[in-house]
């Protein structure tokens, strides 16, 4: 190894930023097939192959949980969200965004830059990475979005008029349509189709959480529900939109919700 890849590998603690351990550029080493095989899998459209590379990937994030225990670090750092790559792979809005997009997911998360790629690279090296506080250089627009989007759920989740959420809805869209009327306004209006995407799984989680609390069909209404929280987790982590956008885990969502048994 070079002194210039020593230098890139090595790990610092930067405000409270905590940097990369070697066992995460070691272990991005060993998954850089396994995520290629997804890819490829992926694009010939082979279930059978893209679980086997799930797999791999997840033995590898199960050592990398087991090694920032070890290390007093939180279990979910650096883990390889193989989930944003699927959804970024999908190419919704063209080439060029996705590849922007990967190259920012790569970015965000301290990938290495052969990630970025289609198909994925072995090139370990890594992306500037500016030296900063978390959220320092969060948009302002996604504090302006957050506490919409909290209304949006809060209705959704009380089944209130439709038609109000309706315009709600379509006062956000066209907020990011018309760029949010500021310095963002490139920033939020690439994210319009994104937001779409997760309006409609807010509805559709909204309907799978009241069918669960009716104990309708509880363990199939669980599982929708979590997939479409998953699926908005891949939006948020791919686009990079505040995480806080998404619902909780059912069973906290749920809470505070008593059936009325009527009597006679």
């Amino acid at each position: 190894m070079t002194a210039a890849n020593q230098g890139e590998t090595r790990y610092r603690h930067i405000g409270e930023v905590i940097q990369l351990q070697m066992y995460h550029h070691y272990k991005y080493q060993r998954a850089t097939k396994h995520l290629r095989d997804l890819y490829e899998a992926y694009r010939a459209g082979s279930l059978e192959d893209a679980e086997k590379a799930i797999c791999r990937i997840k033995v590898i994030n199960s050592r990398i949980r087991e090694l920032n225990e070890e290390n007093r670090l939180s279990i979910e750092f650096g883990i390889i969200d193989y989930g944003s790559f699927l959804y970024g792979w999908e190419g919704r809005q063209g080439t060029a965004y996705m590849k922007r997009g990967l190259e920012d997911l790569c970015r965000r998360k301290r990938y290495v830059k052969g990630w970025s790629c289609l198909p994925p690279q072995h090139d370990f090296r890594y992306f500037e990475e500016p030296i900063s506080y978390p959220g320092q250089h969060q948009p302002v627009i996604w504090d302006i979005l957050s506490p919409w989007l909290q209304v949006l759920w809060n209705l959704h989740k009380n089944c209130l008029h439709q038609p109000f959420i309706g315009d709600c809805e379509l006062q956000i869209l066209d907020y990011a349509k018309n760029g949010g009327f500021s310095v963002h306004c490139d920033r939020i209006r690439h994210h319009y189709h994104a937001l779409r995407t997760l309006f409609v799984a807010l509805k559709e989680m909204a309907f799978f959480l009241k069918r669960w609390q009716m104990r309708q069909d509880a363990a199939f209404s669980a599982c929708e529900y979590g997939i479409r929280r998953e699926e908005m987790r891949r939006v948020c982590e791919f686009e990079g939109l505040p995480i806080a956008w998404i619902p909780d885990k059912i069973a906290i969502e749920g809470q505070g919700y008593t059936k009325v048994r009527i009597s006679g």
